[in-house]
């Protein structure tokens, strides 16, 4: 994180209990992208030093695909009568270069500027206009700053996530996208996921059922100069939309969301779940199956309970070893995932597999636990998984492979701890010195609930 980047975030938690901090985070993002056009105008006219500003424009209009009078910067036009306006143009021209469906950019945008008063608004634009930058790319880092910062503390279980950035680039490592692939998420949330996955000119597939989050990864697709190939906002399960396979698929699925019997029913008579005895997260894995090219590859993140729950859970896991598309499980530590501190796991899939064996991989001891409980895994964890993975190694409690018939000998349970024994170590006491940075993190945490709940106060006790 840059100092700039830190005063804007400062600017950005002023306005907590004035106006909503995803709105405000979202109407920053808005500011950013704006500022690339601005930044794009700038290298044309540094290219074109003879030529004058409306041959300047000519060029830009046939890069951008809308003109140059279009587009003045929000910043710059804020407090204008046509203010809205002319940003909804240039969002127009955004969505028209980048093939994205009408609506998506321009509709949280003015949904947002009815909710937010002047005031807010202004602050924002103006701290935004306040910082510089060497590249794009500088761009999309302050963007991914801000939306793990708004992100945060999302809830998996009602729909939100927010993404782990270190295991983001576990994934990235283990499907190895190249710029003549496609990728897809068809839970995309913020898109954090999807842009440290793909590759320069991987081509994205991004669907999420909630706009504002739609909306948020396409600006984050745009700012980290991503090849959009379809941005879609529905229910990904019931109405997938994608016609046609995919080389790469992710997905953060929210957790154990629960399906009334006529939803899963509907899925079912479509034909693209085998069974109607599904629970939620296996539903996801399905849609995920269902959308792969026979030599694709999946990484999909579910809660530890769908390696050992009974019933349905148990079911699914059956009919996935008959079809034997799992190819790899890893097991996630406690904290791995924001919003969460329940256990996950990575499930990798293959439909093209003739391995009758399942690796399992114990991640867990290469996460380090860091501030505030979150795991994350540094670059030497990730060599050592994805050589595992790349090699089929057994290693002496890191790894096993048990066969497909192992498996349906235990009843069909996946959890690694079956079948990966941790070698025996003299645990670890926790030092005075760990002990007293916990306690100072428990101290913030307090301190920050305060000074939200003071911020309440204010606005309904008067």
């Amino acid at each position: 994180m840059t100092n700039q980047t830190g005063n804007l975030w400062t600017v950005i938690q002023k306005l907590r209990g004035v106006a909503n901090i995803q709105d405000v985070c979202h109407i920053a993002l808005y500011a950013l992208l704006l500022k690339q056009v601005d930044m794009i105008w700038e290298e044309v006219v540094i290219a074109s030093p003879g030529l004058d500003n409306n041959e300047r424009g000519i060029i830009f209009e046939m890069q951008m695909g809308f003109s140059h009078e279009e587009k003045d910067s929000l910043l710059r036009v804020y407090g204008e009568a046509d203010y809205e306006g002319k940003v909804r143009n240039i969002l127009y021209g955004l969505e028209k270069k980048f093939n994205i469906p009408h609506g998506i950019l321009v509709d949280p945008f003015s949904d947002i500027k009815r909710k937010m008063q002047y005031g807010p608004i202004r602050m924002i634009h103006a701290a935004v206009d306040e910082l510089t930058f060497e590249s794009k790319m500088d761009l999309y880092e302050t963007a991914e700053y801000l939306v793990l910062r708004m992100a945060g503390k999302a809830d998996r279980s009602t729909g939100g996530t927010s993404t782990n950035v270190t295991l983001a680039e576990l994934v990235s490592r283990l499907l190895r996208c190249d710029s003549t692939m496609t990728l897809y998420d068809g839970f995309c949330g913020t898109g954090i996921l999807v842009n440290k996955v793909a590759a320069k000119d991987t081509k994205l597939f991004i669907r999420d059922i909630n706009i504002d989050m739609v909306s948020i990864a396409t600006i984050l697709c745009i700012l980290g100069q991503k090849q959009l190939g379809r941005v879609e906002c529905g229910d990904t399960l019931l109405n997938p939309g994608y016609i046609g396979k995919f080389d790469r698929i992710v997905a953060e699925p929210p957790f154990s969301v629960k399906h009334s019997k006529d939803y899963i029913e509907r899925i079912y008579y479509s034909g693209r779940i085998p069974d109607k005895n599904i629970d939620g997260d296996s539903l996801a894995v399905f849609h995920c199956i269902d959308q792969l090219k026979d030599e694709g590859k999946a990484i999909i993140i579910l809660p530890m309970g769908f390696l050992f729950r009974a019933g349905k859970t148990r079911n699914v896991r059956k009919i996935l070893l008959e079809m034997n598309v799992i190819d790899t499980i890893i097991e996630l530590p406690e904290g791995c995932l924001p919003g969460t501190y329940a256990p996950a796991v990575m499930l990798i899939l293959n439909r093209n597999r003739d391995a009758d064996n399942i690796l399992m991989i114990n991640a867990k001891g290469l996460f380090r636990r860091e501030k505030r409980g979150m795991a994350l895994i540094n670059d030497e964890g990730i060599d050592k998984i994805d050589d595992i993975y790349q090699r089929r190694a057994i290693v002496d409690g890191l790894s096993s492979a048990p066969t497909i018939r192992d498996i349906e000998m235990a009843d069909y349970g996946l959890s690694v701890a079956k079948y990966v024994v941790p070698t025996a170590e003299v645990p670890e006491r926790e030092s005075i010195k760990q002990l007293i940075m916990d306690y100072s993190d428990r101290q913030e945490q307090i301190q920050d609930l305060e000074k939200e709940l003071f911020a309440l106060r204010k606005r309904f006790v008067k």
